[in-house]
């Protein structure tokens, strides 16, 4: 808890089947520390009741669109805490408190009259009063998401600057399978998080963005494997934040404990020949890949094909090297951009300079596991950007939500400038950079414009007893 604390949100709910889902939205919001309003449409009140917000919130939902600012008229009651015959208008004075508003479930009228500046109920009127971020959740048939009218709002709206997250691919109400189905409550509270940040969202709209996340796992035998620590929450928060600027993105998952961001196709695999092969098989479409998986360097030679006897002193796995992935796609290269991870223990600027070279990247992001803030399974990471400029930009301490929408402005920016001469500054007053910075001009939202590789220490012989031998990693 405490992403959002002392933030203030007005969740606007819109006459979808996916209205349900805007109760436990409200639930999350308040658990990151949020302070949440509801308003509705009236088609919303066809699918859940104000009452269940106001029991959630504890306040009065926002139904009437010529309500005075001292309280509805109608059967809700007056809003707590206003003064009687104050002479505002509630949609007015409610867009003016709100830290963010969001419209989850968005139906495509509601993206309809806010991409084209209409307002005629209590929902598009304080929207388009708003110059707070504004973060959309569409929710639709895949047939009604696919229509031209309605992609021509969704483009309309994010060169507006409000925020878009999804929707989703799955099983629709209608019984239909496809894209427009609102993604979850904990990708909008991500969505809400990043527009939160101050950034200006990156617009990738139509190009497809390969993403990898999560560790590998090489076989021992039946029952035991060589892998690492990696969760997988920085890939899954990169393929969210690309997802949100419009991307067409896959993500090639090895194992992860981390829950993989909803409106993106999904391969899952194994092991590092796994990965390999299905990065190969999307790379030659996709016009950027970011590398974030913690690929091992080192499998068994031989994988055992029964379980290895216990009660021996001592035991030895003799290792080969694996399948370099980002290496075999320097032949096979056209426009793509290409951003790897370098996740070293020691020299770790130095060492991913070396991989930009060696690898042929137009960036490299280097972070260090054993610095405070960056561990394994941690929500922030402490990371330097190597650009092929020679140009190191050391971000401070930021969640990986955060990390994730810096990386894509410099996927943005690289997808029209491959050579990557003048990278965009870190979008951060205090972050370190190896020249100075100046903070880049912003617009308001809501449509204002205003596997750890080399580098061991030597180590220490550990003693036998302190890890079980299936939960080795390299």
């Amino acid at each position: 808890m405490g992403t959002m604390k002392d933030k203030s949100v007005l969740l606007c709910v819109s006459g979808s089947i996916a209205a349900y889902k805007a109760a436990e939205l409200v639930r999350l919001l308040q658990k990151e520390g949020a302070a949440v309003r509801v308003a509705m449409t009236e088609s919303a009140l066809e699918f859940v009741s104000p009452l269940t917000f106001e029991a959630l919130t504890g306040s009065p939902v926002h139904i009437d669109l010529f309500a005075s600012a001292s309280g509805p008229v109608d059967r809700y009651g007056p809003e707590s805490g206003q003064t009687a015959g104050n002479g505002g208008i509630q949609h007015i004075e409610m867009s003016k408190t709100p830290d963010v508003i969001i419209i989850a479930p968005a139906t495509a009228n509601v993206i309809g009259k806010i991409a084209n500046g209409l307002g005629d109920d209590v929902v598009s009127t304080s929207v388009l009063a708003a110059t707070c971020p504004v973060v959309i959740a569409p929710a639709m048939n895949q047939r009604m998401w696919a229509n031209s009218a309605v992609q021509a709002n969704v483009s309309r709206a994010r060169d507006l600057g409000y925020w878009i997250v999804g929707p989703g691919v799955g099983d629709l109400a209608c019984g239909e399978v496809g894209p427009g189905r609102m993604v979850s409550p904990g990708d909008v509270v991500h969505g809400v998080i990043r527009a939160l940040s101050g950034v200006e969202p990156s617009r990738l709209q139509g190009r497809k963005i390969l993403v990898t996340l999560g560790r590998t796992e090489e076989g021992i035998d039946p029952v035991r494997y060589i892998t690492n620590r990696s969760s997988g929450k920085m890939g899954a928060a990169i393929a969210g934040a690309a997802r949100d600027a419009g991307a067409d993105v896959t993500v090639v998952a090895g194992p992860a404990t981390v829950h993989l961001p909803d409106g993106v196709a999904l391969v899952r695999v194994r092991t590092v020949e796994e990965m390999k092969e299905a990065v190969e098989g999307q790379f030659d479409a996709c016009d950027a890949l970011v590398m974030t998986a913690a690929v091992a360097d080192y499998r068994p030679a031989t994988e055992k094909l029964h379980k290895m006897e216990s009660g021996q002193k001592r035991a030895t796995i003799d290792l080969e090297p694996t399948e370099d992935i980002l290496g075999s796609l320097q032949k096979r290269r056209k426009k793509q951009i290409v951003v790897g991870f370098a996740l070293e223990t020691q020299q770790d600027e130095q060492r991913a300079q070396q991989k930009l070279k060696s690898k042929g990247c137009q960036l490299v992001v280097a972070n260090n596991p054993l610095k405070e803030g960056a561990e394994f399974g941690s929500d922030t990471n402490l990371v330097t950007f190597v650009h092929t400029s020679g140009r190191l930009q050391r971000l401070p301490l930021l969640t990986k939500d955060r990390i994730a929408m810096e990386i894509i402005r410099q996927v943005d920016y690289l997808l029209g400038n491959p050579t990557g001469s003048r990278p965009p500054l870190v979008a951060d007053a205090n972050a370190s950079t190896s020249s100075a910075t100046s903070r880049p001009r912003s617009r308001a939202r809501g449509g204002q414009r205003s596997g750890t590789r080399g580098g061991s220490r030597g180590g220490r012989r550990r003693s036998p007893r302190s890890k079980p031998a299936s939960e080795a990693s390299i």
